[in-house]
């Protein structure tokens, strides 16, 4: 059979059964890569965007989770960013600090429901607990339409757009727990995060 000559299986059963599971897992793995060296429109992504995302400077964000963020300014003071992570069934998100600290930040969180449709909201992160940290809520001045998340090949893209002179010196990256339940859309607490400074490339 092919998938026994492909995944050097034995004839025990049970070797056959763990190995492909071992196949489907790598394969798994291998759809949801990305990286710096990849772009958007080569993953299918950038067609689903409706902003411009052919020249934007990209870095990996958060090595553990596998963030990767491309960003770029453009006319009149607009910053556009694409974070990409792997779809792990949780909300994703990416806050912007004066100092690194979560809390007193503004957000941009997304993810998929169970029908498979992405949502992406701004948040204004007032404190640890989901009351405060309302929906639709938030000190970036995005521009109206371009906030959206799509799932394509087992990754996230959460995509948006606002208006600044200069975004914040410190990221903030979040990964919600799996299949959690957001009551209106109020954000619960994270599984985990990280936060890093940027020195925005001109």
């Amino acid at each position: 059979m092919k998938l026994r000559s492909r995944c050097s299986i034995n004839g025990s059963a049970l070797l056959l059964l763990l190995s492909l599971c071992c196949c489907l897992s790598s394969v798994a793995r291998s759809q949801s890569s990305d990286s710096c060296s990849s772009t958007l429109a080569g993953a299918g992504v950038g067609k689903l965007i409706p902003f411009d995302t052919s020249n934007l400077t990209c870095f990996h964000a958060w090595s553990t989770e596998d963030f990767i963020v491309r960003y770029a300014r453009s006319g009149n003071d607009t910053w556009s960013f694409v974070l990409s992570t792997p779809d792990k069934g949780a909300y994703v998100a990416v806050g912007f600090s004066s100092d690194g600290s979560m809390v007193g930040s503004s957000a941009v969180a997304g993810w998929t429901t169970g029908s498979g449709a992405g949502v992406a909201k701004q948040y204004k992160l007032g404190g640890t607990s989901a009351s405060k940290c309302p929906p639709d809520q938030g000190s970036l001045s995005l521009v109206a339409g371009n906030t959206l998340l799509v799932a394509q090949s087992s990754r996230l893209y959460l995509a948006f757009q606002f208006t600044a002179a200069q975004p914040t010196p410190y990221l903030i990256y979040a990964v919600g727990p799996s299949n959690a339940k957001l009551n209106g859309d109020y954000l619960v607490r994270h599984r985990d995060y990280y936060s890093a400074a940027v020195n925005y490339a001109p």
